[in-house]
């Protein structure tokens, strides 16, 4: 009886569990007492869980500090995280972003965080008045957003679910006809996740190429990836020739979730599987463009660029110290330095041989100049003939 006793306390702990992770998540819950919060009469409260090994979340750290002088004892903006408290005051102490920290935070926490279930960080939950009023992602901590909380009650922001259960097997558009052959576009799916995928469909013998809430440019690219070989398009690498350029690159002041609801597509496209890749690709590209009434393709045009050349001559070890340098692959650290600076010119390497560099932290032009010209490299702004994504009407 004693046993049977223990297994029901279980069952019935997970299921208290489970509703209440669900109820955490939707928007106009109330929020059950928290020790950790008990002390704060504030009219908004904004948990940022974070981990260390966040970049955004440590960069972002001096912009809390700031918003919350701002608004002062309206708010209250805590950081939340499960590493030890050891470790965080460590690293805080340290890091040039974090050392001047006047922010409360929650180390080695259990309790917030698994109330506040995710998988990916920074995760932002908004609470007024003991009721969640969103769940977001960190970019929506600004401002512009803190003061639309504290002024309506019921201010709509994109939810950031990282436990959305959507079928991604499933087409996109119901076909009654097995053997069909189809495309359908949509628009943004609330329910799902960005994904690319492809599914071979053996009874029907064909191929399904899917994305799901993807950028009008990032569905291009996944075609023209597999026809050739090509750089990062990054916005200095988009020509928009007609329209709305609002609809193809994001401005920086548009929180990417507000930006992929409006402008976020879904498409599948379902081929013969006799068809190769690169005649289903070619395909593809021509139905998106008369679906979507453009005419998208990639070429070469003249562009101010950043080139590297070598200049041979690396500084003597006698003017440099490397104790505290990292060595790492020329290749990589030109594939990072351009993804990395995604609004900045395109970055081309006009080295001859793939070697190693020593690298450290670096702040500005000078100083990256600094450190590439001690490994024997220059970097210079050029016009030089590379890829471009441009887009046009039809």
């Amino acid at each position: 009886m004693i046993q049977l006793f223990k297994h029901i306390v279980r069952y019935l702990l997970f299921v208290f569990m489970s509703i209440t992770h669900l109820n955490a998540q939707k928007i106009g819950a109330v929020i059950p007492e928290f020790k950790e919060l008990r002390s704060l009469h504030k009219q908004l409260i904004i948990l940022e869980f974070f981990d260390l090994t966040c970049s955004n979340c440590i960069f972002g750290v001096p912009k809390l500090n700031a918003l919350q002088k701002q608004f002062s004892n309206r708010i209250a903006i805590i950081m939340v995280t499960q590493t030890p408290q050891k470790e965080i005051t460590y690293f805080f102490s340290r890091n040039k972003y974090t050392k001047n920290n006047r922010l409360q935070i929650l180390a080695n926490d259990r309790h917030l965080s698994a109330y506040f279930k995710h998988r990916t960080v920074p995760h932002v939950a908004w609470i007024k008045n003991n009721e969640l009023k969103g769940i977001t992602e960190g970019e929506f901590i600004s401002e512009e957003y803190i003061q639309a909380m504290l002024d309506n009650p019921n201010v709509k922001m994109p939810l950031k679910d990282d436990f959305r259960n959507y079928d991604y097997t499933q087409g996109i558009h119901d076909q009654d006809t097995i053997n069909s052959v189809y495309s359908y576009l949509s628009g943004y799916k609330d329910e799902a996740n960005r994904k690319y995928g492809i599914d071979t469909l053996l009874l029907r013998h064909s191929v399904r190429d899917y994305m799901i809430n993807v950028p009008v440019t990032g569905s291009y690219l996944y075609a023209f990836m597999k026809l050739r070989k090509l750089p990062f398009m990054k916005p200095a690498r988009i020509f928009v020739e007609s329209g709305d350029p609002t609809a193809f690159v994001r401005p920086e002041e548009m929180p990417e979730a507000l930006w992929a609801q409006k402008y976020d597509l879904c498409y599948e496209s379902v081929l013969p599987d006799s068809l190769t890749e690169k005649q289903r690709m070619e395909t593809l590209i021509r139905d998106l463009n008369n679906k979507l009434r453009l005419d998208v393709r990639i070429e070469k045009r003249p562009i101010l660029c950043l080139v590297i050349r070598e200049t041979g001559i690396p500084l003597p070890a006698s003017e440099y110290s490397i104790k505290e340098w990292t060595n790492q692959p020329l290749e990589d650290f030109i594939f990072l330095l351009d993804i990395n600076q995604q609004n900045s010119l395109p970055v081309i390497n006009f080295s001859k041989h793939p070697k190693n560099i020593y690298i450290h932290a670096w702040k500005g032009e000078e100083e990256l100049k600094n450190m590439l010209k001690i490994n024997g490299l220059s970097i210079q702004k050029e016009v030089q003939e590379t890829e471009v994504m441009v887009i046009g009407r039809q």
